[in-house]
């Protein structure tokens, strides 16, 4: 009897889970972008890459982001597109479900230009 309730609470559980990842995937599908959040960690004194910047060349290839839909913007996209830049060592994006895009860039010490 205890291991049917077991296995009966584990599948309660699971049915809860892929309710609230359902619940948020439609949640996420009506939120366009609403913050664009950069973030840019100097490691050496020098600074070789700025805000502005990054909204430019996001702009250039992506468009206004603001006009996007949180779940059809292209995370993978952005991060390779500014990771060209030879000033990027490394950049993770994120997406959260109230409409923020946050990319978080290091810059890197040596350039090789």
């Amino acid at each position: 009897m205890k291991r049917f309730l077991n296995i009966l609470f584990g599948i309660v559980v699971l049915l809860a889970m892929a309710f609230a990842v359902h619940f948020v995937n439609i949640k996420q599908k009506g939120i366009v972008v609403q913050e664009l959040e950069i973030s840019i960690r100097y490691v050496g004194p020098d600074i070789f890459l700025r805000k502005a910047d990054v909204e430019q060349m996001i702009a250039d290839k992506i468009g206004d982001v603001f006009t996007k839909n949180i779940v059809n913007l292209e995370i993978k996209e952005i991060e390779s597109l500014i990771a060209r830049n030879p000033y990027v060592w490394k950049v993770p994006g994120f997406t959260s479900i109230n409409g923020r895009l946050l990319i978080d860039i290091i810059q890197t010490i040596f350039c090789s230009i």
